[in-house]
């Protein structure tokens, strides 16, 4: 595994089209989840599905970047701007794709992100810190919805690599754990979700 305390859970929004990075991810995910997260919550060991996780990161991918990598590959043969806006419409419009833009808002991609991350569930915790059972009850929460709280914090933390101050009350951090992991949100839900919990902020 990745020792590698630098990585940065922003760069999970960013396009991975190169599928031989997955797995150096993945394993940089994995250290920096037990370490900056799991640890400070009161577990002491975690599972990681990695077929899980590496299905998750290539569906949010392709639905976010799916348009932008067509563009891409046309623009290498179309070189008049005009021609390729024209054939980017009809494919807009036509290709089914989940954005269809080459520039996607922070908020689809997060909404997407979790999407896929609280359909897959990669994360499961499989032993408590047995100092922090003297809150049974918050534990017991912990346990039950691991995969949910990991991308809890890891949404947190992206956001809160921004400029502005992220504040989100006790109420607005169960409501999303809760959605996540019970109302089985499709991705526009999730997009709602974010809008209606989440402040204004600037990411960059």
């Amino acid at each position: 595994m990745a020792n590698n305390t630098g990585f940065s859970f922003i760069s999970l929004l960013e396009d991975i089209n190169n599928i031989n990075d997955i797995d150096t991810i993945i394993d940089e995910i994995s250290y920096a989840i037990y370490h900056k997260i799991a640890l400070r919550i009161g577990v002491s060991t975690i599972y990681i599905n990695h077929v899980a996780l590496h299905q998750a990161l290539l569906r949010y991918s392709k639905d976010v970047y799916g348009f932008a990598r067509t563009k891409k590959e046309i623009a290498k043969y179309i070189k008049d701007n005009n021609i390729l806006d024209s054939i980017m419409y009809n494919i807009k419009y036509s290709a089914g794709f989940m954005l269809e833009t080459d520039k996607p808002h922070i908020n689809k991609k997060i909404a997407y992100l979790c999407y896929h991350l609280s359909c897959l569930k990669p994360f499961s915790a499989s032993k408590m810190d047995a100092n922090f059972y003297q809150d049974v009850e918050q534990m017991d929460y912990i346990e039950n919805h691991f995969n949910e709280v990991i991308i809890y914090f890891i949404i947190i933390i992206i956001l809160s690599s921004g400029k502005s101050n992220l504040n989100i009350s006790d109420e607005n951090k169960k409501h999303l754990i809760h959605s996540l992991r019970y109302r089985k949100l499709n991705r526009s839900s999730l997009e709602l979700v974010f809008e209606n919990i989440i402040p204004k902020y600037k990411l960059y």
